[in-house]
């Protein structure tokens, strides 16, 4: 035991000096403009790269001159820099580290960081899930993975159907869509995996689909109503239809995989509750831009 902690602590070190030799490669490659810009590795890699490596000190002495040397090549303002300077010296203290993206300003560096959390925060829920499902049949488990084919459809076309893409920010408003989807999947299942399920009776599933059906189609006519300019980024009708359609069929994936799952809860339970889901939804993209409805900020208060 003592040998493989002594070899994966040379790998981590070793894995860190190539990441510290890549940074240096790459701030050279921006220097000589090589490197292409307007790219992740562009922002975070080179002398972005660097400004943290040496403020942290990892894989390298902490070297607080040397950061903010990078930190200025890389445009980092000033509030970053007076963070690194106030850096303590005891490198043990971890959550002391520096981190570029909390000082991020612009939104060009702003959308690059939110897709950056996005990937750290899919490893997450994807540890998560697997923790949850890890002891689940088998069938459970493939109906479950069917599931989350459909629920990633389904974030998708939301936040590219039912987002206003105008401006400059667009990437961040689409990131914080999906992203809250994604994250209200992760905890319904773990929800449920606690033992509180759904309620809801056929009546209750029939109430919440004409709901539904009704705002479906006065938010297509308000979208086509208004004459929203597509170039502008405003939702479009077609947007709108598209994120209904994988709603379907996320919908009915997840009655197919809690039948297996959890079969003593009646499908009218599960449809109640993912149609009241999306009923929400739908009315609160269409409030976001200009629909005056009771119910807008009746939700918003609740």
């Amino acid at each position: 035991m003592r040998f493989l902690q002594i070899l994966f602590r040379h790998w981590a070190e070793d894995r860190l000096r190539r990441r510290t030799t890549l940074a240096w490669a790459e701030r050279l490659a921006q220097q000589k403009k090589i490197e292409p810009e307007y790219t992740p590795a562009s922002l975070f890699g080179g002398s972005t790269l660097l400004t943290v490596l040496y403020a942290n000190g990892e894989s390298v002495e902490q070297n607080k001159t040397l950061a903010l040397r990078f930190a200025c090549e890389a445009g980092l303002a000033d509030e970053g820099k007076e963070a690194i300077l106030a850096l303590p010296d005891e490198l043990h203290i971890a959550e002391k580290k520096f981190r570029y993206c909390e000082h991020a300003q612009t939104t060009y560096e702003m959308n690059f960081c939110a897709a950056y959390d996005a990937e750290v925060a899919a490893q997450w829920r994807q540890d998560e899930l697997e923790k949850l499902s890890s002891r689940w049949p088998r069938a459970d488990r493939a109906a479950f993975a069917a599931l989350q084919q459909a629920e990633e459809a389904f974030v998708l076309a939301h936040g590219c159907g039912e987002t206003y893409l105008g401006g400059t920010i667009s990437g961040l408003r689409v990131n914080g869509v999906e992203e809250r989807q994604r994250d209200n999947f992760v905890a319904a299942v773990r929800k449920f995996e606690s033992g509180n399920l759904p309620r809801g009776t056929e009546a209750d599933y029939k109430k919440a689909d004409v709901d539904l059906n009704t705002t479906y189609r006065a938010a297509l006519h308000f979208a086509a109503k208004q004459n929203f300019d597509e170039d502008y980024g405003c939702i479009q009708p077609d947007g709108i239809q598209k994120a209904e359609r994988a709603w379907l069929k996320y919908r009915d994936a997840w009655v197919a995989f809690a039948k297996l799952h959890d079969p003593q809860t009646n499908s009218s339970a599960w449809l109640t509750l993912i149609t009241r889901n999306r009923y929400w939804s739908l009315r609160m993209t269409m409030c976001a831009v200009g629909w005056k409805d009771r119910a807008c900020k009746t939700h918003e208060a609740e």
